[in-house]
């Protein structure tokens, strides 16, 4: 009998295919079929129940962004201007 194939989706801001490539070749418990969503489309892929990539049941979804691509304030303070961290846990929460 063969071990069970975990399907992932991966979802990231950035390229994930080193990522996918080692997940889909690495023989080692457990197995896994990783499929990567659009490009840099984090937020439209996470929003939208439509996207072509929702159209398949998966054991697990990876979600990696970078924190300054996904949230502006937070982008404002790693660039060194003046910003609250009122104002990036008001953006977080939205």
């Amino acid at each position: 009998m063969e071990p069970k194939k975990f399907k992932s989706l991966l979802i990231s801001d950035f390229n994930s295919d080193v990522l996918r490539g080692y997940l889909n070749n690495d023989e080692a418990s457990p197995l896994i079929e990783a499929v990567a969503a659009p490009f840099g489309q984090t937020m439209r892929v996470l929003v939208d129940k439509k996207s072509e990539c929702w159209r398949q049941d998966y054991d697990f979804v990876v979600v990696w962004t970078q924190p300054e691509s996904v949230i502006e304030s937070f982008g404002k303070k790693t660039a060194y201007l003046d910003i609250g961290a009122k104002d990036i846990l008001h953006e977080v929460d939205e």
